[in-house]
């Protein structure tokens, strides 16, 4: 959104917003949690992912969105790329899918605004009438646009009316002159009655005009009616709120019954029965977000607004409202009939009505500007600070969101989809080669935490004795710099110390829900918690230690209240810390660790009989050197036992007994005995271990460092002892244990850490980096030959590096190649295939050849043919035929053919080649 440039000094920022007028929906009440996850995000790939972008899936500062009750389709106003896109409908949308047109743009590559009837200055609110008209306030041009037939135009398509200027071509605020009944100065929203009456958010003109019958009104035309002022000449900006005026009126919507709705810059939202009837000066019927007509503060509860923006009202009656400051969504139930002042019956964004965090994820918001309800019921955001839109569907609070966005489909030997600390997947050297630590290399990562609140990600870079923070998921996706460093004074240290501020290698992380940090501190034999930890400046004391006396003793011991190289830290829900004590052969816990004072003894030892005991045993009592620990929603404490090659399961472990036996085993059939492997029911020196639950059920993740490779339990609570892995990362199969340094290799990876999305992460420790992994996320795989049924490729997602074939032709003869894009992902999909066009040298067709051979080679080049519905682990086939010209008689000559194939779920591109050359 864009801040107002008349927004006087004593007021709020106002921001440009819009919201749907009236949509039909299917929702009933009570259908709606506190917290509700969102379902599948518009112009992200993920949930996590925030930065904003120009082109077909990407989205800047988007204000408003619309859906057309006809059809689905989806419209957003995509503020600063200038323009609106359509989308598919709410139920057929994926995480990241493409727009299918664009709106004030010539393409999607475009981004310029211009005074057309083809282009847009800035759109505001938007809003689809029951007949499909498309009506855009494009506030810095001073019109209002309409679209007809919106959901099947083309890209580009010019504007059919236009309101508040006389023509497409003026821009000028009230036309140039003093506001008039044709006029506008900044129309922030609009919205349609069934009968065609239409009502525009005059925001710099501080009222609401009507204009009946909005499409007879022709280019230019006059409203029939005010709100907010005396008359259509005028436009004082009221100095209070009052039970008629409407100052800086962002956003409308309008009821079957002629109900009005407007949010105003006086923190509150008007209704006006039967709106219609009414011009001038004319009292509203009642407020919200206000406990009377004359207040006007704003405040963080149920029944006070501070930035209200987008709103929209379903045919329940229900009314929901942007709340954008305070980054959330509000709900009134039954809302004509609510006295005024009443309170909000449920929120968006947030787990309650007096908090205000602003983050990423399925569960929250950042500045939300607009929202529309669904014909079938979804409730759609338009998020400005997130640059994205959020689907929320009624009745079920936490979704699958999209394919791998919540546990998520995984296939063994995946690629990475990014990773940290390197400059590429094929680099491994520590700090990235150089000697000084710097701000962008490892040495031996050893931990990895998202906080999930802020978003923002913290790195164990345990040989120079540190953690870095990165601001979020998504700078960390990109390879950033980090914002911050705890352990050394700067970026640039690296030496180990004791002491609030310093660490001697540091591994295993955990953040709580408060943004506490706890690091295991192995070397200083402690666990450091830093208070706070996303806000905390480079260098920052730690507020709190555990396993020591103080701040500046760095001894081991074997007590109750020491440690010997702790490794690792998990948090429950009852505030307990477990903590792995490595060279203890144990695993303690801490009861309401927040709260400890330094030295304070453990509640509980496991592991040992005695918290003066540190033997090692292989029985289900003992242990051997644990490097992990991780504790799930059901009560369980999974523990990597690494020095006997296995992972322990204790059921209920707050309720059990100093040294009580584990209650399951993995990696070996029983307790006892046995040497470590690499097999589906074995492993070797395990280290980091992980637990999500997934619908009910826990799937976890366990490092298994010295078979190189990450490995996956499904149902892990149930599995029998010694029960197989149902998967792998790191390797090609569960029997294979190669180091390597590849996008789909590792070398004694240390820890593995579960993220929002469904993502996983990897210290790769030896390669000196963090991998990311995602579920689902490859759909596309291609391969090419120059036989049919002789194609090289499977699992090489790389677009500059593909699977290529080089074919030679004799005496001018025609070259066949054939490309093969599989369906890799987790669903059905839609792969859009592009092609490199004919030269002078050659000649170039494309011909499909499933379902029989059709030539497409038109829409190959112009990257405009699909390949619809293809079914999960099935695949398409594309011909390309090329035929050296004349020219190429006796000479040698060679042309490189490009075909790339993108899937429409979430744009993941695999680019095959091939080279056809002739011979002398």
């Amino acid at each position: 959104m864009k801040t107002s440039s008349f927004c006087e000094c004593s007021a709020s920022a106002i921001f440009f917003s819009g919201i749907l007028s009236l949509l039909p929906a299917t929702r009933a009440l009570g259908q709606w949690e506190t917290l509700h996850g969102a379902r599948a995000v518009i112009g992200q790939a993920d949930f996590d992912s925030t930065g904003s972008g120009l082109s077909q899936a990407g989205l800047d500062h988007p204000n408003d969105i619309a859906v057309d009750p006809g059809t689905g389709k989806i419209f957003v106003a995509d503020g600063d790329n200038y323009r609106v896109l359509r989308f598919a409908s709410p139920a057929a949308m994926a995480c990241g899918a493409p727009a299918e047109a664009v709106f004030g743009q010539a393409d999607f590559e475009s981004e310029a605004n211009s005074a057309t009837a083809e282009g847009l200055g800035y759109p505001n609110g938007i809003t689809v009438d029951s007949a499909g008209n498309l009506w855009v306030a494009d506030g810095d041009f001073h019109r209002v646009l309409r679209y007809a037939a919106a959901s099947t135009r083309d890209s580009g398509a010019a504007a059919d009316q236009v309101l508040g200027q006389a023509d497409f071509t003026g821009t000028a605020v009230n036309r140039g002159g003093s506001v008039t009944a044709g006029s506008l100065n900044s129309p922030f929203d609009v919205a349609v009655e069934p009968d065609g009456t239409v009502w525009v958010a005059d925001g710099g003109n501080h009222r609401v005009l009507r204009f009946n019958n909005g499409i007879g009104k022709g280019n230019g035309g006059s409203a029939d009616g005010v709100l907010g002022q005396a008359d259509l000449t005028s436009n004082v900006n009221p100095v209070g709120p009052t039970i008629s005026n409407t100052r800086f009126p962002l956003s409308l919507a309008v009821e079957n019954d002629g109900t009005l709705w407007v949010t105003t810059n006086n923190r509150r939202i008007l209704r006006f029965d039967n709106a219609k009837t009414k011009s001038g000066a004319v009292d509203a019927d009642g407020v919200l977000g206000q406990p009377d007509f004359t207040s006007g503060g704003g405040g963080l509860t149920d029944d006070r607004l501070t930035d209200p923006e987008g709103i929209a009202v379903d045919s329940a009656g229900t009314l929901w409202v942007c709340d954008s400051d305070k980054n959330r969504v509000l709900r009134f139930d039954n809302a004509k009939g609510r006295m005024n002042g009443d309170p909000a019956d449920g929120v968006l964004g947030q787990e309650d009505f007096v908090s205000e965090i602003a983050a990423a994820g399925q569960f929250r918001l950042t500045r939300p500007g607009g929202v529309a309800i669904a014909p079938t019921g979804e409730v759609l955001l338009a998020e400005t600070g997130n640059n994205r839109v959020t689907v929320f569907e009624p009745g079920n609070g936490t979704p699958n969101p999209c394919p791998g966005a919540i546990g998520g489909d995984w296939t063994d030997g995946r690629d990475a989809a990014s990773q940290l600390g390197q400059d590429d997947f094929d680099s491994g050297t520590e700090n990235r080669g150089e000697a000084m630590t710097g701000a962008g290399g490892f040495d031996t990562p050893g931990g990895l935490s998202v906080d999930p609140a802020s978003g923002k990600v913290f790195v164990a870079d345990s040989q120079n004795n540190r953690v870095l923070r990165f601001s979020s998921v998504a700078k960390l996706l990109n390879g950033s710099s980090p914002e911050a460093v705890f352990g050394q004074p700067d970026f640039d240290g690296s030496t180990g110390s004791g002491g609030a501020a310093g660490m001697r290698v540091p591994t295993g992380l955990e953040i709580d829900s408060s943004g506490r940090l706890w690091v295991a501190d192995q070397l200083n034999h402690r666990v450091l918690r830093f208070d706070n930890a996303a806000e905390k400046g480079t260098g920052a004391d730690a507020d709190g230690v555990l396993g020591q006396s103080d701040f500046d003793t760095v001894s081991s011991g074997t007590t109750q209240g020491k440690l010997n190289q702790p490794t690792d830290v998990a948090l429950d829900g009852d505030g307990n810390l477990w903590i792995a004590d490595f060279a203890n052969h144990r695993v303690i816990r801490f009861g309401n660790a927040s709260n400890l004072p330094p030295g304070s003894f453990a509640q509980q030892v496991l592991g040992q009989g005695l918290f003066t005991s540190n033997g090692t045993s292989n029985a289900a009592g003992g242990m051997s050197g644990p490097q992990g620990v991780a504790t799930d929603d059901m009560g369980r404490l999974w523990v990597a036992d690494s020095g006997n090659s296995r992972v322990l399961r204790f059921d209920g472990a707050a309720g059990s007994g100093d040294g009580d036996d584990a209650d399951g085993v993995l990696g070996r059939g029983g307790f006892g005995p046995a040497g470590g492997g690499a097999a589906s029911a074995q492993m070797f020196a395990p280290r980091g271990i992980a637990a999500e639950l997934i619908g009910g059920i826990v799937r976890l993740w366990v490092a298994d460092s010295g078979n190189h490779r990450v490995i996956w339990f499904d149902d892990a609570g149930a599995k029998i002892n010694g029960g197989d892995a149902d998967g792998v990362l790191g390797q090609r199969d569960l029997f294979a244990d190669n180091a390597g340094t590849s996008r789909n290799s590792m070398n004694n990876p240390g820890h593995v850490a579960t993220g929002t999305s469904g993502r996983i992460w990897v210290c790769d420790s030896d390669n000196h980096r963090v991998l990311r992994f995602n579920p689902g996320d490859y759909q596309v795989d291609g391969w090419i030959g120059a036989k049919r049924f002789g194609q090289k490729g499977n699992n090489l997602y790389n677009l500059g590096a593909g699977q290529k074939v080089t074919g030679k032709s004799t005496n001018r003869k025609k070259l066949d190649f054939y490309a093969r894009f599989e369906n890799d992902g987790p669903s059905n999909d839609t792969f859009s295939v592009s092609g490199t066009r004919k030269n002078g040298d050659f000649n170039i067709n494309y011909f499909n050849l499933t379902g029989g051979r059709t030539n497409v080679t038109a829409q190959v080049i112009r990257g405009a043919y699909l390949l619809s519905d293809v079914i999960a682990d099935t695949n398409r086939e594309i011909e390309a035929e090329v035929k050296p010209s004349r020219k190429t008689k006796g000479k040698k000559k060679s042309r490189t053919l490009k075909l790339k194939g993108t899937s429409a779920r979430n744009g993941t591109v695999d680019q095959v080649t091939a080279k056809a050359q002739t011979v002398k």
